[in-house]
Parts: C-alpha cells; structure tokens; sequence
C-alpha cells in the first residue's frame, strides 16, 4: 500500500514537470502539437516500476486503448477520438469517487 502510494505520488511529481517542459502542450488542448521537434527527455519510465503481471496487464490496455483512439474505419479512413481519453478520465474521476465513498462508510462505522 505504502509502496503504491510514493510511486503514484513520484510519477505525479514528474509528471508535473514534464508538463512544464513540453513544448507540444496538454493533448486535451486545441494546438497541442509545435513543429520544433524538441520535448521532454525521459529518464522515468512507470512501467519499469511494475511487477511482471502489472507490466503485462498494462501492455495490453494501452495497446487497446491507443488502438480505440486511434481507430482505423475503412470507409472513412483513420480518425482520432480524443473522446476515448475522456471516457478514461470519467473512468478514473468515478473510480475515485468509489473509493471515496467505501472510505466514508469505514470511517463512520469506526465512529
């Protein structure tokens, strides 16, 4: 538990600065991308902090998730759903609020 807490907290604090570097941007945005060429150089890589099943795991999701984003459709051709990064964020904010709630009735239990 303590372990996945400094890590989600390290790759939030390089996260944080990652952004401050990037020259293309937040994706969420209009413009994000800068023809310049330079960005971030990246020396943390999340996914080395993974166990093998985790690592595995990921793999997979992103793949289908950059997949569902990137969706090929032969009649129209390729399109970009940035709308799939919106349903991940909902995901995770419902999620959140899940696990918040669970912490609400264990706390007033304890009470």
């Amino acid at each position: 538990q303590q372990f996945a807490e400094v890590r989600q907290d390290y790759l939030q604090e390089v996260a944080t600065l990652r952004d401050q570097v990037r020259i293309r941007g937040d994706v969420d945005t209009a413009g994000w991308m800068d023809e310049s060429g330079g960005d971030v150089v990246y020396f943390f890589d999340p996914a080395k902090a993974l166990t093998p099943k985790e690592t595995h795991f990921v793999l997979h999701a992103v793949k289908e998730k950059l997949m569902m984003i990137l969706e090929q459709n032969p009649r129209i051709g390729g399109a970009v759903d940035l709308g799939q990064l919106e349903k991940l964020k909902d995901l995770k904010e419902n999620k959140d609020l899940e696990e918040l709630r669970s912490e609400l009735v264990k706390r007033s239990q304890e009470l």
